[in-house]
């Protein structure tokens, strides 16, 4: 049998690892780019809002990913 884990599966196992919140949603996020293409970092935020309650409301993917790569987020053509 095989498969990949839920989602909330998925956070508590990082969780445990020690990553903090914001790590684990931006990451998120960006496996998601993968599946939605088309749909916005903010509303992939959106959509898994629900399992980080303590992440402020503030949040934003493009702030964190320039923090985390140290580059700014842009989506590249090929990518599309």
């Amino acid at each position: 049998m095989g498969g990949d884990l839920s989602t909330s599966e998925l956070i508590t196992h990082s969780r445990a690892s020690g990553f903090n919140s914001a790590d684990i949603l931006g990451s998120h996020v960006l496996r998601r780019m993968t599946n939605d293409k088309g749909t916005s970092p903010a509303a992939l935020v959106e959509r898994m809002r629900r399992y980080f309650p303590d992440i402020e409301k503030s949040f934003s993917f493009e702030d964190w990913f320039k923090e985390t790569y140290d580059v700014p987020y842009s989506i590249s053509e090929k990518c599309t």
